[in-house]
């Protein structure tokens, strides 16, 4: 595929990609279900039109556009709420006198830690098992975002030039999880605030005159680590590298959480970045994501975290509100508590990025004339034209799997949480053509078009038996001309190059369970079936 400058999640921290502050915290108790060479490479003629899947019809859609009247798609029971509590944890001293006292307060959900004992000109890092973010400083106030068993450690390291001590504190969290009875409503019975209708956005997220397009979204790029579809767009401008484009609030809302990040996520060494995350919460559980904001607004600016950092914050902003600026390229979708998304089969795979699931086709949270803006500036020709990230069916090979035993999206390791990745679905630009991602294929994750662009995997049955898919990187074409993707162009073709990667074989074997080999480097009529390297990947 042409390769432009890296886009999307893989530019984040790790602790972005785990972070889902309050979010992911509130969702997993209620168990809610890039610079290209401007150069043509080699390829094969140019096709001016790429073979339609045979019936790409029977693939599932994320969801018609959102009308202003919403309907709810969970209810969440009336519950018993915890009683209020707040308890002082034990703390444990170290040698010098460095002290973590700790205390839990069960309402909010947040724990409170400060720092005795420790000497002036210090450097103070906090941690702990409940938070994806840290801290710096003599104070620490955290939402909790997980529970693991329990208890809950918090870490303060003190440093003096490169001599360091580290003191633990345990807080006893067990209140939380309460017993056997306890629904998952019971701590977040307000969490989810269901509107009979919604407003819909009356300002466009970014300066949409000064982008070049949106790249919908569903975009897979193994070397960036998405191989799975991404669930955010982005707004494009590769043309002047240095130009800085507004970043607006959509409606109404506050700033709920801000992440500055220091490193990002790919395949292969990550690199030193220094841009930000944020979260606006809007009403009736709806959320604006951004990634990569460059330059807060004079008011956001005394909010910034330290570069690596995060703060939970209650910044009330207006629609319009300017944000910030960007370069290049920045990430943004919307979160709907209220809507799920029927094309992820088993939602509790997601727990890791527990807001995915609830991602909609985000153009239709629109005015209808923001809406047309945004339709003009996608690069697609079919519906849904702000691109698709949920694909699966039961008894289908189409959609996401998950190397068995590796714990779903989450992974096993957080620098290669991918690793077990795998999906068979839809080019977001061209989505008549079939694009497979794997997260290992010959020791990297791989990203590939399909050779003869068949069999359709939505077609693919327990009664197909044996498949074999030659995966080969690709280029795009609009009307027979090569398309390096910095500019705009409408309804491009994808087009394998010569080159292979190599072949993987697929057999389902259940519903939702499915055998899989990978063969790098080798043709279709190299495998005569599987070996004892084949490994079972789950829904």
């Amino acid at each position: 595929m042409s390769s432009p400058p890296p886009l999307g999640e893989g530019w984040q921290t790790v602790a972005v990609r785990k972070y889902a502050v309050a979010l992911a915290f509130l969702l997993v108790v209620l168990g809610c279900g890039g610079g290209s060479d401007t150069a043509a490479p080699t390829t094969t003629a140019a096709p001016t039109t790429t073979a339609a899947p045979t019936t790409t019809a029977a693939t599932p859609t994320t969801t018609a556009t959102p009308a202003t009247t919403v309907a709810p798609a969970t209810t969440v029971a009336p519950a018993t709420t915890v009683a209020p509590t707040t308890t002082v944890a034990p703390a444990t001293t170290a040698s010098n006198g460095l002290v973590a006292n700790c205390t839990l307060d069960t309402e909010k959900l947040w724990i409170s830690c400060k720092a005795d004992g420790y000497e002036d000109g210090s450097r103070l890092t906090w941690t702990s098992t409940a938070s994806w973010a840290n801290s710096q400083g003599s104070q620490w106030d955290f939402k909790i975002d997980e529970l693991i068993g329990t208890g809950t450690k918090v870490f303060l390291e003190e440093c003096q030039g490169s001599n360091c001590q580290i003191v633990e504190t345990s807080i006893d969290t067990s209140i939380l999880l309460g017993d056997d009875s306890t629904t998952a409503a019971d701590l977040v019975e307000d969490s989810v605030v269901q509107c009979d209708e919604r407003v819909l956005f009356q300002h466009p997220p970014v300066d949409l005159t000064a982008i070049e397009y949106i790249i919908p979204m569903g975009n897979m790029d193994g070397d960036m680590g998405h191989v799975t579809p991404t669930d955010h767009s982005y707004f494009d401008q590769r043309l002047e590298l240095e130009k800085q484009i507004d970043v607006f609030s959509p409606a109404e809302g506050t700033v709920i959480s801000i992440e500055r990040m220091a490193l990002s996520v790919a395949e292969g060494e990550g690199e030193a970045i220094d841009d930000n995350r944020i979260i606006i919460e809007h009403p009736c559980s709806v959320s604006s994501y951004y990634i990569h904001i460059e330059n807060f607004a004079p008011r956001l600016q005394s909010w910034q975290p330290p570069p690596g950092g995060f703060a939970q914050v209650q910044i009330p902003v207006e629609a319009g509100e300017l944000l910030g600026t960007f370069a290049v390229n920045l990430d943004y979708n919307i979160v709907d508590l209220n809507f799920t998304l029927d094309g992820f089969l088993v939602p509790s795979s997601y727990m890791a990025e527990p807001w995915k699931i609830h991602t909609p086709d985000w153009f239709g949270y629109y005015t209808p004339e923001i809406q047309e803006q945004l339709v003009a500036l996608s690069p697609r020709t079919i519906e849904p034209f702000a691109g698709q990230i949920a694909y699966d069916v039961d008894g289908r090979l189409v959609g996401t799997w998950f190397q068995k035993d590796t714990n779903g999206y989450g992974g096993l390791d957080s620098d290669r949480y991918w690793a077990g990745h795998l999906t068979f679905a839809y080019d977001n630009l061209d989505p008549r053509a079939i694009v497979v991602s794997v997260g290992t294929f010959d020791e990297r994750a791989t990203t590939g078009a399909v050779t003869g662009n068949s069999p359709d995997p939505v077609d693919v049955t327990i009664e197909s038996g044996l498949i074999l898919y030659e995966l080969r990187p690709w280029d795009y074409y609009v009307d027979g001309t090569y398309w390096n993707e910095w500019n705009f162009q409408k309804g491009p073709t994808l087009v394998p190059r010569t080159e292979s990667y190599g072949v993987i074989a697929v057999e389902l074997v259940g519903d939702r369970e499915l055998r899989v080999e990978m063969f790098p480097g080798l043709e279709q009529a190299d495998i005569e079936g599987f070996s004892t390297a084949a490994l079972t990947y789950v829904r």
